[in-house]
């Protein structure tokens, strides 16, 4: 399993590949907090449980400064 972070101005996301779920990510609003004063989650997906493909989750990616070898790996379908 992998499992990396990444912000910009305004969001951040966790994004990572994982043997059972495949690719994933989850992303926070870094402006706004959950009652418990967490980042507001904002979104989520997989491979697996959201039938996401690779270029969604690269599409997803490019808001945020990943990278290159993780968006190589992807395209690559391969875990990294």
């Amino acid at each position: 399993m992998s499992r990396y972070r990444s912000t910009n101005k305004t969001k951040e996301i966790v994004y990572g590949w994982d043997h059972a779920l495949g690719y994933f990510y989850d992303t926070f609003d870094l402006t706004a907090q959950e009652s418990d004063g967490t980042p507001l989650h904002l979104d989520e997906g997989s491979s697996f449980i959201n039938r996401m493909n690779r270029g969604q989750f690269l599409e997803i990616l490019e808001e945020f400064d990943i990278p290159q070898k993780h968006r190589m790996a992807i395209a690559a379908d391969l875990p990294f």
